[in-house]
């Protein structure tokens, strides 16, 4: 279980529960979602971040499709390049995404309202459609 500590998620910068698993550092982040992730995971991750600027974008939206709150992603040193590189969804498959998550909210009443953290980045930025 994680300790009740924060701290900034290594992917994406923003704060949230923090905690320690063996070597692992522990993230339960808004946007990337949970996930356990190593020492040299964490060192390799931080270079790339560094060098590309949508490494952070590609890893986080890599990680929050793997990880559940049952199973949280377990990144190691193998994983971490993979995950900065990975593609990013096409625009249409960003707003299938968001869609789905919609449905998901609303379940089988199709009228209730759904609220949208657009805080966290994870379905919406606040310029879309403007």
């Amino acid at each position: 279980m994680l300790e009740e500590v924060t701290g900034s998620c290594v992917v994406c910068g923003i704060e949230g529960p923090t905690g320690r698993s063996g070597d692992g550092l522990q993230q339960d982040c808004r946007r990337c979602g949970p996930y356990v992730i190593s020492g040299t995971a964490r060192a390799m991750i931080g270079s790339r971040l560094d060098d590309d600027p949508l490494a952070w974008a590609r890893a986080s939206h890599a990680i929050r499709r793997r990880t559940s709150r049952d199973e949280w992603l377990r990144i190691g040193s193998q994983v971490g390049d993979a995950l900065t590189t990975a593609r990013l969804p096409t625009p249409d498959v960003q707003l299938r995404n968001l869609l789905n998550r919609i449905a998901d909210e609303a379940g089988e009443d199709a009228l209730t309202p759904v609220a949208i953290d657009l805080s966290t980045g994870t379905e919406a930025s606040p310029d879309v459609g403007a």
